[in-house]
């Protein structure tokens, strides 16, 4: 009878514990289940965060517009390059007069001159020379002569020949003492190839005199000069 009471209480004991892990064990597996679907689905975010960043970065140019690179990194160089003060690194001056460039056409050589003329005391014949102008040239001969002998080679008419700018040329006309651009000396029988002076912003203004200090007797000058703008 003890005997059969004992194997009695072993069979409920038995009977409890095989309930207690039939309700236990299927929750444990439930949640091991869950726990591990949400680590990987947690992993597959990050690998995919981090595969998309990579792809993005990978983009040469950044040519799809729609796609925006992120992460600690580039937000601070974008940071960064915000704050940085813009600068420049090629000093800045104001051009000078000499480092203007006239793109204009070049004006085509003038003959300003071209006949023969009477020389009491001087006759003079102004030219121009345009701005921006590197290497103007003066270009001619003049013969001059008396009424008497009309011929070159009479050193009584010789006349002298003088280049004189605007300020040379009024000192001239009031006689004052001064200097002049270009100064031949006396003669009757001269060819002239004279480099003018280079204009800058301004153009300049020359006078071409013919002086004759023999006013006693008539002289003439046959004359023809070009000015080139080259």
């Amino acid at each position: 009878m003890e005997r059969k009471s004992a194997w009695l209480v072993i069979g409920g004991l038995l009977l409890v514990v095989f309930f207690f892990f039939a309700q236990y064990i299927p929750i444990m597996k439930g949640l091991t289940v869950a726990g591990h679907a949400v680590a990987g689905d947690a992993g597959r975010g990050q690998a995919t965060t981090q595969s998309g960043k990579e792809t993005e970065s990978k983009l040469p140019g950044l040519e799809n517009k729609d796609v925006v690179v992120t992460g600690p990194l580039i937000s601070w160089m974008r940071e960064a390059d915000r704050e940085a003060p813009k600068t420049n690194t090629f000093p800045t001056q104001a051009p000078g007069a000499s480092d203007r460039v006239a793109f204009a056409p070049r004006p085509k050589p003038k003959n300003f001159l071209h006949t023969v003329f009477p020389v009491k005391t001087y006759a003079q014949f102004a030219f121009i020379v345009p701005p921006h102008t590197l290497s103007p040239k003066l270009r001619g001969n003049f013969r001059s002569f008396t009424r008497t002998a009309n011929s070159s080679s009479d050193e009584a008419a010789d006349v002298d020949v003088v280049i004189l700018n605007e300020q040379e040329f009024n000192d001239f006309l009031h006689h004052r003492a001064g200097t002049a651009t270009f100064e031949l000396d006396s003669s009757h029988n001269q060819a002239v190839d004279y480099a003018v002076p280079p204009t800058q912003d301004e153009p300049q203004k020359y006078h071409l005199v013919f002086r004759n200090s023999a006013t006693k007797r008539g002289t003439f000058v046959e004359a023809d000069f070009t000015v080139y703008y080259e």
